[in-house]
């Protein structure tokens, strides 16, 4: 008997369908959320389909590993040229300013780019992006097997760079939107943090093996063995890539969303959105210009090499770059599985990265201009190694973060617009210290001007956290997953499984309010 009036009593405190629907008209309507009471309401109540079961599918893995390994080969084709620089020069008979043109092309083609390719994402889908993304890439990379050495033909160079770059904004922009597409709530941010970090998995790849293929096989062949794997990955995305799945795997993801010419409207006047795409592209922006110079800033006269032998790792600029990248990686994909299971904790995770990276570079700063002389450990080539490596791994662990926070803070504004800002300022930023590295500022003669590239990256990221303090945590899209399953199920399975299971609110802190 009291086991039975224990259990009337569990279920007289759990809401009933009827405040769930209620609920649901609250957030919809922007009340009686844990969010400020004054919030315009995130979308009509008519837009959210409370009757339909959500499902998801084995297919939206492959769907990520194909659009990773297109985004990995993107990078690592614009990054070519930067990486054997000195070869570069020699192979073609062309000025430094020439190997810096060939980098310096993929944010300059970025801006111009990003809007069509904005509206490309939101009115073709994905599956004609990514069509049209890895098109651009293998034009790209073939035309540039055309040049031959002595400078003969390198206008192709050039052309194969351009249209790479154009590519850019249609790798860089879609991880949120495929992620809301194909995946569930709680699989949203890890498979945006794994889109997003993809890149970087190719210039890691890319700091290592395109030196070997020069060494061993010449730039010729090199070029050509890019060529092959394009297009590889070309006719693997021509072969499989599916749109959407044939059922939505969240409420949120069902909902349509703002069209193109309202966008504007909606997110001029957000401070949330602001705060994150300035703390989230310029900081990225400032730390890709730096990390272009890093051999100048950690030149020969500290005793640091751009060797890549293993040997050489405390004291080579290659392996520094190496590392950042691949531990960015791995941070960042533990990152978004914690970002996941922990909902409504994104300010949180982005305050402890930045918090950590602003204080690795200090140290590294202040290390490299010789302040630390009176602790000979804290300046050494192992600290000054260790202190790069793990800020910069911090710095873009928190990139993901920063896409999933603004695309909350939007919705329904359509994800690859939401994140336009990010990826716009990430790009500007790297394009005016490109532009002061094309004009000579930095060279080897010059040392103290790339060493002044760490304080102000240094200074970037402490101010961005500071400003990151004042940002008010927005949840409108997983409000809306919150309450839609109070009347629709959902399953995680194959589409051919027959289980549905009921889901648990995914914000913790979310409350249902029947007053």
């Amino acid at each position: 008997m009291s086991e039975e009036l224990h259990g009337d009593e569990s279920r007289s405190l759990m809401p009933s369908t009827a405040q769930k629907q209620a609920a649901l008209g609250d957030v919809l309507g922007g009340r009686a959320s844990h969010h400020d009471s004054r919030e315009e309401k995130v979308l009509p109540e008519s837009d959210l389909d409370t009757t339909s079961t959500y499902r998801t599918y084995p297919s939206r893995y492959i769907v990520l590993l194909f659009f990773s390994l297109a985004a990995m080969q993107q990078d690592q084709i614009w990054l070519t040229f930067g990486i054997i620089g000195d070869e570069t020069q020699a192979y073609y008979n062309v000025s430094s300013t020439q190997v810096d043109l060939l980098a310096a092309w993929g944010p300059i083609t970025f801006i111009p780019s990003m809007f069509f390719c904005s509206w490309l994402i939101e009115a073709r889908g994905i599956r004609d992006t990514m069509f049209v993304a890895v098109l651009l890439e293998l034009i790209g990379a073939g035309v540039r097997v055309f040049a031959r050495p002595g400078g003969d033909l390198f206008g192709f160079v050039h052309l194969g760079q351009i249209l790479n770059g154009i590519a850019g904004p249609l790798i860089m922009a879609p991880p949120p939107k495929l992620s809301a597409v194909w995946f569930p709530p709680r699989q949203r941010t890890t498979a945006t943090a794994i889109g997003t970090m993809a890149p970087y998995v190719g210039s890691a790849v890319g700091f290592l093996f395109i030196p070997f293929l020069v060494k061993g096989y010449g730039m010729q062949m090199m070029l050509v063995w890019q060529f092959v794997l394009t297009a590889a990955i070309a006719l693997a995305i021509a072969f499989y890539f599916p749109d959407a799945p044939p059922t939505p795997p969240s409420a949120s993801s069902a909902v349509e969303r703002v069209s193109l010419l309202k966008c504007w409207g909606k997110v001029r006047g957000n401070p949330t959105f602001w705060i994150l795409s300035i703390c989230g592209g310029v900081t990225s922006g400032v730390f890709n210009a730096w990390a272009s110079v890093i051999s100048l800033v950690l030149n020969k006269h500290e005793g640091f090499t751009e060797s890549a032998n293993i040997h050489d790792l405390f004291s080579s600029s290659s392996w520094i770059g190496f590392a950042s990248s691949l531990l960015g990686i791995c941070v960042a994909c533990v990152a978004g599985p914690v970002a996941d299971c922990f909902p409504g904790k994104l300010k949180l995770l982005i305050l402890i990265l930045f918090g950590a990276a602003g204080l690795l570079y200090i140290w590294f700063s202040l290390a490299v201009d010789g302040l630390l002389s009176f602790a000979p450990a804290l300046h050494s080539k192992v600290a000054i190694f260790f202190t790069s490596v793990l800020a910069s791994t911090f710095l873009n662990a928190a990139n993901p973060l920063f896409y999933e926070a603004c695309v909350e803070a939007t919705y329904p504004v359509p994800e690859g617009i939401s994140v336009l800002a990010i990826v716009g300022l990430n790009n500007l930023s790297c394009l005016v210290f490109q532009v002061v590295g094309m004009c000579g500022f930095f060279d080897e003669a010059h040392p103290q001007r790339a060493k002044a590239m760490n304080w102000l990256l240094t200074g970037m990221v402490v101010g961005c956290w500071i400003l990151a303090l004042f940002y008010k945590e927005k949840y409108r899209r997983l409000e809306v997953d919150d309450i839609a399953p109070a009347a629709s199920k959902s399953t995680d399975g194959e589409e051919e499984d027959g289980t549905i299971s009921e889901r648990t609110p995914i914000l913790a802190t979310s409350t249902i309010q029947t007053s």
